[in-house]
């Protein structure tokens, strides 16, 4: 901001200096003029702050009132904002409130932006929904190259589509993940015993085909730090998350390091509401750890954790269990996304096909059990291999 108010000053010193042979009446009304546009430039200017500044709360809030004004501006003039065909989901709505903020939220904002750090709870409030925002509009942009993406190599996708046979699919699937591959990517959608079982044997299988190899377990489900052979007693006792307990289990069994990925304030914040709104002024509420914004900055805290464990394990093979949302290739913020391509292979389990491939193929990619030897395809479509364990064979 200095720099600017700096520059500004030289520009009307300059106008000064070059009317100085002018009549005095011509000075005086080039003066004029020149203050009354500096004025004006000071008034419109975007209200802007450095990070490491420490402003005080009633200026922070004012220039984040500004922020939330433009992100709001900035959604509705992204093309494909406006109407309900151009969202996948309604998360991606513009954020205009937020609802039961705690104080742990102020902490986890304060350490991406220092200047928060004793800001009042409103003034944070609105550096999320500007922030919110932000990221909506760009993830709308980026979907509707993903939509032109899978349309136009639709005819390969379907032509060169593998239709793995009903038996078997976790020894056909694991024999197409390349040597080189550094990390597997397990993506789910939660809460089904099926699909946790076909996850178990897939990972069965990766051990058995990586018989002298490092391997190391992520899990979205549990928090960091937390201590697996602890809690196990405890989900066996009580029946809690039987689905990833078979998993859990088997791995504590065959000495395969567990690592949780999830931030703590997860749990604490799930009453956090952040309110959006339509084009037609509707306002729906959604968890804020659900949210686009929520998911970004999950996905962010879960990759600070996977680097330092690969800095430690170069050579490892990492195994990242996670819902589909945060895996796919061309999901949104995909943790697949911040890895070498050629070094990460995405293996989708699912009850039904929600995928975008789906969605944008208008199903003519559906088969219960798919996949792609060529890894651009792959990357077209959002994954590797599929499995759905729901839908009937012939669909």
């Amino acid at each position: 901001m200095t720099n600017k108010v700096n520059k500004r000053l030289s520009i009307l010193l300059v106008g000064c200096l070059l009317s100085v042979p002018v009549t005095g009446f011509a000075q005086a009304y080039v003066w004029k003029k020149l203050v009354e546009r500096y004025k004006r430039a000071q008034i419109s200017a975007p209200a802007v702050f450095e990070r490491s500044r420490l402003l005080k709360p009633k200026q922070l809030d004012k220039i984040l009132r500004g922020r939330v004004s433009a992100s709001q501006q900035k959604m509705a003039r992204t093309p494909g904002a406006t109407g309900t065909q151009g969202f996948w989901d309604h998360t991606e709505l513009t954020a205009v409130d937020v609802r039961k903020w705690p104080p742990e939220l102020t902490a986890l904002f304060a350490k991406r932006c220092p200047v928060l750090q004793n800001a009042q709870v409103p003034a944070v409030k609105n550096y999320f929904i500007a922030f919110h925002n932000r990221l909506a509009a760009t993830h709308i942009k980026q979907r509707k190259k993903i939509q032109e993406d899978i349309q136009t190599h639709l005819p390969r996708l379907v032509d060169e589509q593998i239709v793995f046979t009903q038996e078997a699919f976790s020894q056909q699937a694991a024999r197409l993940v390349p040597a080189q591959v550094n990390q597997i990517l397990i993506g789910e959608e939660h809460q089904s015993p099926q699909v946790a079982q076909h996850i178990l044997s897939f990972l069965k299988e990766i051990a058995t085909r990586n018989p002298s190899r490092r391997v190391i377990y992520f899990a979205e489900f549990l928090d960091q730090g937390e201590d697996l052979s602890a809690i196990l007693p405890v989900m066996c006792f009580t029946g809690k998350d039987p689905e990833h307990y078979m998993i859990y289990d088997w791995l504590q069994q065959h000495r395969v390091p567990v690592v949780g990925l999830e931030m703590p304030a997860v749990g604490v914040t799930d009453n956090t509401l952040v309110v959006l709104k339509d084009e037609a002024g509707s306002k729906v509420t959604q968890d804020i750890w659900k949210s686009l914004s929520g998911l970004y900055l999950r996905n962010q805290a879960w990759l600070q954790v996977i680097r330092q464990y690969r800095q430690k394990y170069p050579d490892a093979l990492f195994i990242i269990h996670a819902g589909a949302w945060h895996t796919g290739y061309i999901m949104l913020f995909s943790l697949a996304q911040s890895f070498s391509p050629q070094e990460t292979f995405v293996a989708l389990f699912m009850k039904e096909d929600y995928t975008l491939l789906n969605l944008f193929s208008r199903g003519r990619l559906s088969a219960p059990r798919l996949g792609w030897k060529d890894k651009h395809l792959a990357r077209v479509a959002g994954f590797d291999v599929q499995l759905l364990t729901h839908v009937k064979e012939g669909n």
